[in-house]
């Protein structure tokens, strides 16, 4: 993991210098290898002026690429320190530089070229207002901001609410709070007044701020909501503002009255008014932590790569289920992961909600006339019957509900297929077809001997110690030794073979950054051989000559460079293809 990690950070700081220049990039550098910065620490270790330096982190800021955390000791201590900024890079917004041609053909074909522009100017200035980005569209269509400014908003709104944009965090949070690993030792609850129950009533109110972003993160301003309700805007987006205006006057609804046994009352009653102050108690704080956060005057958006990065996965698993099965069964996936995309929380979720297949039939019916997806042949509830019961287990069947029978996507096992599928692929082409039967043997049976291995393999012992110790060499095979005494002799132990499937998928991972690190270099090394030729040809069409002279030489040159830039970007997007599976998936 160390060495993926090690790729990665040289990938993001050759991204980070071809599209900010060497400044960002000699910062991107010392806060990768150092971590989280104040500012004076990026100064010195950096080596640029500090006015320099500052403008570089001004940048890198701008375009989501470093977050600022802001630091502040807790009332409590006797001397606290003044509050102090620090800074931490931001890794994988790096590497999505490679992947945003994507999204923006992801969002043409979704929403339309209107999308399309709105995702463009954030994505190359990083973080704007609304008004800014009204009156970025409108510099790029050439027209007053006016005339574009209804159907720009009406646009930005389906985009919030579809999870594409989110608004940009402030500089006023607090540092990401390090989670304990559930099977650690739990500490006995402090007392009160003591310096340990200080530090951790700071770590939960740094978690309510925390909460509040998390839940503010798609929120529309009011209003915004309000001007787009009094125009009479009419669709999905006008639909759902309206839901989040009710949502902020509205009641939450009276709890069901639970059964109380005979002397218990006082009980209960107590153990109510409990949880009620604490709710209060928690209501409270996340009123004071909104109060902190920036008015909606001065309110920044930016691009939600995470969102992109789901629809990806699910259509990951989409193509998966129809390779595996069928069309058909691919239809009824891809509305099961629509259905059940408002309740994913994070990207790597291991399951879907659970779906009943009345819910499944619905969306099926409404993308099918929609023309999203083909009409299926069968019925939903055969389809989903025929998934269930298919050994991948690519769903799951949970139980009986109000709406009749509920299922799971198991939206992991999917993608560890895929993993799996690529990991068969990369052996294929490494150790023939012998290896991949060696490693789909030792999958199935687990650990054998060199002997069982070329029994079961059908091969000759000479040729399977061979492959078995290059592909343990590559990362793919694991050695383990069974002593059958305690001094643990070779010549009285066993040694068995086993698939590394974990370490083949992160050996796997570090080389596609580092693949992807080389064909990038390759590319700028083409671009800067025919630097020349390439600025002749930019004078030329910025003069707007049509027709300009051309040696037959450098006609030639010209096309071997188009050639070789397609061939070498298309390689780029297949391995961030498999980047995304191994990493982002």
């Amino acid at each position: 993991m160390a060495q993926n990690q090690q790729f990665a950070s040289a990938l993001a700081c050759k991204l980070v210098k071809e599209n900010y220049g060497e400044v960002c990039e000699r910062i991107c550098r010392h806060i990768l290898a150092k971590g989280s910065q104040t500012l004076p620490d990026i100064i010195r270790g950096s080596g640029l002026p500090p006015a320099l330096a500052k403008q570089g982190l001004l940048v890198l800021i701008q375009h989501n690429l470093v977050s600022a955390y802001l630091n502040k000791d807790d009332d409590s201590v006797k001397s606290p320190r003044p509050p102090f900024h620090t800074y931490e890079p931001n890794v994988d917004r790096m590497l999505q530089i490679i992947r945003m041609p994507k999204f923006m053909l992801h969002i043409k074909e979704e929403m339309g070229e209107e999308a399309e522009r709105i995702i463009e100017v954030l994505l190359q200035m990083g973080r704007l207002s609304l008004d800014q980005v009204v009156k970025a569209v409108a510099g790029r269509l050439q027209q007053d901001p006016g005339e574009v400014q209804e159907h720009v908003r009406n646009t930005f709104i389906s985009l919030v609410q579809s999870h594409y944009v989110e608004r940009a965090p402030p500089a006023t949070l607090p540092p990401p709070t390090v989670s304990n690993h559930p099977n650690s030792i739990k500490k006995r609850s402090a007392k009160a007044g003591t310096e340990q129950a200080a530090q951790e009533q700071a770590q939960s109110l740094k978690r309510i701020e925390e909460m509040w972003y998390e839940k503010a993160r798609f929120k529309l301003p009011q209003e915004l909501i309000i001007e787009a309700m009094m125009e009479g805007v009419d669709g999905p987006a006008a639909a759902a503002a309206k839901e989040e205006v009710d949502d902020g006057v509205s009641k939450p609804p009276p709890a069901k009255k639970a059964r109380i046994k005979a002397g218990t009352k006082s009980v209960a009653a107590a153990e109510k008014a409990g949880a009620a102050d604490k709710k209060a108690s928690v209501a409270a704080q996340l009123a004071a932590a909104e109060s902190a956060m920036p008015q909606p005057s001065v309110l920044l958006w930016r691009v939600n790569y995470e969102e992109f990065n789901r629809r990806f996965r699910h259509k990951a698993c989409v193509d998966m289920v129809s390779d595996k099965i069928d069309t058909d069964a691919g239809s009824v996936m891809a509305a099961m992961l629509t259905a059940s995309r408002p309740f994913e929380n994070r990207l790597k979720e291991e399951r879907s909600a659970c779906l009943s297949v009345e819910e499944v039939a619905v969306t099926t019916m409404r993308l099918v006339d929609s023309g999203v997806l083909p009409k299926p042949n069968n019925d939903v509830h055969t389809i989903i019957n025929t998934i269930a019961h298919d050994a991948l287990e690519l769903i799951s069947y949970i139980g009986n509900g109000p709406s009749g029978e509920q299922y799971v996507v198991n939206m992991s096992r999917i993608v560890e297929l895929i993993r799996l599928k690529q990991i068969e692929a990369v052996i294929r082409d490494r150790f023939g077809v012998s290896g991949l039967r060696i490693f789909r043997l030792l999958l199935l049976k687990g650990q054998l001997e060199q002997k069982q291995i070329a029994d079961f393999a059908m091969l000759p012992q000479k040729d399977t110690r061979e492959l078995l110790y290059r592909m343990m060499r590559g990362g793919f095979l694991a050695l383990q030794d069974i002593p059958r005494t305690s001094d643990r002799a070779p010549s009285r132990t066993f040694y068995t073979f086993r698939a590394n499937y974990e370490g083949a998928g992160d050996q796997l991972a570090s080389e596609l950054y580092r693949a992807a690190g080389n064909v990038w270099m390759r590319i700028r090394h083409e671009m800067d051989r025919e630097k020349e030729l390439l600025s002749l040809v930019e004078e030329a069409q910025m003069k707007g000559e049509l027709h300009f002279n051309l040696t037959a030489a450098q006609r030639s040159t010209l096309h071997r460079l188009k050639r070789v830039s397609e061939v070498l970007q298309a390689s780029l997007m297949q391995l961030d293809d498999m980047i995304s599976i191994f990493n982002n998936f």
